[in-house]
């Protein structure tokens, strides 16, 4: 404190004013200027907080639409008493084929706004259905997955979780690439 005193003491008047000018100008210009950045910091904070609110918001609502299709489409194959005439007592020969083209139609017919949706029905007799070709994938290759042992003992209407299979998906993007 003692240079400062000394400064105004040996100081001529023009360079008093010069100094309380600029020290007019510099000191609240850097006042606003660190309490813009702080308002600043917290603004951008705070859309990045509500950006990501958002984008969580937008996938779990596609997530949700995701597994409601697929409840949807579960209950459609359950429910629909032609189906499940079908899948109880398969025919042979041209009825049979007949039968086969019917469901797979009706599954192409469930999933068919739903791009990426597959669905495998395996019958207990080793046959099966499916909305897609076996040359993309063969669905009795399921049943030397570890899971599928579980099937049998889950109830009728009772669901097991398996997760994502993207043995399909993989496949058309490897072929894709070669």
């Amino acid at each position: 404190m003692k240079w400062m005193t000394d400064f105004i003491a040996k100081s001529t008047l023009r360079k008093r004013i010069m100094v309380s000018s600029l020290l007019c100008l510099v000191v609240p210009a850097a006042g606003i200027m660190m309490i813009s950045s702080a308002f600043t910091t917290k603004l951008i904070q705070d859309r990045a907080e509500n950006t990501a609110s958002e984008s969580l918001q937008v996938a779990q609502a596609y997530i949700t639409n995701n597994m409601n299709n697929l409840i949807r489409i579960t209950n459609n194959i359950q429910f629909d008493t032609e189906m499940v005439a079908v899948l109880k007592n398969p025919s042979q020969g041209n009825k049979g084929i007949l039968e086969q083209l019917s469901i797979q139609k009706k599954l192409d017919q469930l999933t068919s706004d739903k791009p990426g949706v597959y669905v495998s029905i395996l019958l207990s007799e080793g046959g099966y259905y499916s909305n897609y070709s076996n040359y993309d994938y063969n669905p009795n290759q399921f049943r030397r997955e570890a899971w599928f042992a579980q099937m049998d003992r889950l109830d009728t209407f009772e669901t097991y979780w398996i997760g994502v299979q993207l043995r399909i998906s993989s496949r058309r993007r490897r072929q894709a690439h070669t």
